[in-house]
């Protein structure tokens, strides 16, 4: 609207222009008639067929201003399809972007879930482990029991047979006094 605004000062400052409200707003309303009734002269002039149009400057001037218009309304359409062209990528890029995010966290749920597996079946093989291993000492804890209960027997017997080894020596030893005694005394 600045640019509406520039012309209509230009042509207020001119000497014959001699509307004093005339504005911006005013100027691009009078500037879009003016093309719109030239582009009807136009359609109808083509439609009347075999009889000469009259070509002035202020028509080559306006056919001039109609192509600019023309083709600034096919630039903007134009930017405006790259724009949804390009606003349609990012979203598909979102999109496309929204499912390899999905995908990687589908990815590292299952890589989750298979660390938990794996941890709780590792917890499984230590308890195997523990328990086999207290198995083994309970075991070799009854084995050691049962060796020295042996042991202990061994020596009770040991005692037994040596205590009555020196009752027997003492026997005999006390029946070898005697019989000394008993030789000394008969002879």
């Amino acid at each position: 609207m600045d640019v509406w605004d520039s012309i209509a000062r230009n042509l207020n400052t001119l000497a014959k222009f001699d509307r004093h409200q005339f504005d911006g707003k005013k100027a691009q309303a009078q500037f879009n008639i003016l093309l719109r009734d030239h582009g009807e002269r136009n359609n109808a002039s083509q439609r009347t067929s075999g009889v000469d149009e009259e070509v002035t400057e202020k028509t080559i001037h306006l056919d001039d201003l109609s192509a600019l218009v023309e083709e600034a309304k096919q630039e903007d359409m134009s930017r405006v399809a790259s724009e949804v062209e390009a606003a349609a990528r990012v979203e598909d890029s979102g999109a496309i972007m929204m499912k390899v995010l999905t995908l990687m966290n589908d990815a590292n749920k299952n890589e989750l879930e298979l660390r938990k597996f794996m941890f709780k079946k590792e917890l499984e093989e230590c308890q195997k482990e523990r328990e086999a291993q207290a198995r083994e000492r309970e075991a070799h804890g009854r084995e050691r029991e049962a060796q020295l209960q042996q042991i202990l027997a061994l020596q009770t017997t040991m005692t037994a047979l040596i205590t009555n080894l020196l009752i027997d020596f003492d026997y005999y030893i006390s029946l070898q006094i005697n019989y000394d005694h008993c030789i000394k005394i008969l002879f």
